[in-house]
C-alpha cells in the first residue's frame, strides 16, 4: 500500500478547496452579521461605550469562531444549528481555551477573565432573546472573584515631604509645579 497516496484528481482537489473557501466565507459572513447586530444592541439599546462594545464583541467573536472551528466543513445552516445548541460545556471549553492561549508564563488576570465572562453572558442573553439560541447557557457561567486590593498609602514622612515640596513650589508662585 502506497504511503500518502492521494486518489483525488486535481479537479476534485480544486473543488474541495473552493467548497472549503465558500464555507469559510459563509461562516465569516454569518459571524460578522451576528456581531454587527450584537454591537448595535450594545451601543444603541444598552448605551454601552464604544470601548466596552468593542471588547464585548471581541469576546463574542472569539466564542463564535471557537464554536465554528469545531466543524470547519459546516455550511451556514449547520453553523446556525451548532449555535442554537450552544451549552455551558461549550462556554467553559471556550474559556479554558482562552486562558490556555495566554502566554504559558503569564496567565490571564482574574479581571480579564471576569470581563470575558460578563461579555459572553451578555452575548448569550442577547442571542437567546434574538432567537439564535434555544436557551441561555450564560446564566450558569460563573465569574471568578476579583480581588479588590486597597491602594498603598503614603507614610507620614512621605506625606510631609510631599506637602513641604508643594509649599515650597507654591511660595515661588509657580502654579505648574504645584
Amino acid at each position: 500500500m502506497a504511503k500518502g497516496l492521494n486518489l483525488q484528481t486535481r479537479e476534485q482537489q480544486d473543488a474541495a478547496q473552493m467548497d472549503s473557501a465558500a464555507v469559510s466565507a459563509e461562516a465569516t459572513a454569518l459571524v460578522e452579521n451576528i456581531i454587527r447586530d450584537y454591537k448595535n444592541e450594545l451601543l444603541v439599546r444598552r448605551g454601552y461605550s464604544m470601548h466596552t462594545a468593542k471588547a464585548y464583541c471581541h469576546d463574542a467573536r472569539s466564542l463564535l469562531e471557537f464554536c465554528f472551528a469545531q466543524d470547519p466543513t459546516a455550511n451556514a445552516q449547520d453553523l446556525k444549528a451548532s449555535l442554537r445548541s450552544l451549552d455551558i460545556l461549550d462556554l467553559r471549553s471556550w474559556l479554558a481555551a482562552k486562558t490556555a492561549a495566554a502566554d504559558s508564563g503569564n496567565s490571564l488576570a482574574k479581571a480579564t477573565v471576569a470581563r470575558a465572562v460578563a461579555a459572553v453572558r451578555s452575548f448569550t442573553d442577547w442571542a437567546y432573546r434574538s432567537g439564535l439560541l434555544s436557551s441561555d447557557p450564560g446564566l450558569r457561567l460563573k465569574s471568578p472573584k476579583v480581588e479588590h486590593k486597597l491602594p498603598r498609602v503614603l507614610s507620614v514622612d512621605q506625606a510631609r515631604q510631599l506637602l513641604d515640596y508643594a509649599k515650597e513650589k507654591a511660595s515661588r508662585a509657580d502654579p505648574i509645579a504645584v
